[in-house]
């Protein structure tokens, strides 16, 4: 398996995609580095090499300290998968501009956040490590085209990690 031996980082390991993405990453034998707020007792049982608790991608301040809490050495993949996704169906006449700025900064600037510290800080090699983005709407390549034109937000990371 090509993630055998892995180490992968996963934020939101705890519950929904993220779990499910880590149950598949221990069965195909790779190493689970979970980034959550909290853990879980579905986590939990499947003995991750490393889980990293208190971690809120919507706070400056904890992302700032996931490097210092990871021991076990640099990151191959990064999954940025904490997300959030307001339900109601709105309307212009109904916008909730307080949940439509929480969805942006969880799902577009959040993965920022993550992916920043752990590459300033020597977790993410350049030439070796991947990033993988999974995001709803707050964090779409639409909307962050929308914010710059070129579109080269993704492509900046990937280059800086080449």
């Amino acid at each position: 398996s090509y993630l055998k031996g892995k180490r992968v980082a996963i934020t939101g390991a705890n519950r929904g995609i993220g779990l499910s993405l880590a149950k598949e990453l221990v069965a195909q034998g790779g190493k689970l580095v979970a980034i959550v707020r909290s853990s879980s007792e579905e986590l939990d049982a499947l003995k991750p090499e490393e889980v990293i608790t208190g971690i809120d991608v919507t706070s400056d301040e904890a992302c700032d300290t996931i490097a210092s809490k990871i021991s076990g050495g640099p990151i191959d993949i990064l999954v940025n998968n904490a997300g959030y996704f307001y339900e109601p169906v709105e309307k212009i006449d109904s916008l909730n501009f307080k949940e439509e700025l929480k969805m942006i900064d969880i799902c577009a600037l959040g993965p920022l956040r993550v992916s920043a510290n752990l590459f300033n800080n020597g977790l993410l090699k350049e030439g070796s490590s991947t990033i993988a983005m999974i995001t709803s709407q707050g964090g779409s390549i639409t909307w962050r085209t929308t914010q710059n034109p070129k579109g080269k937000q993704i492509e900046h990371i990937q280059c800086d990690l080449k």
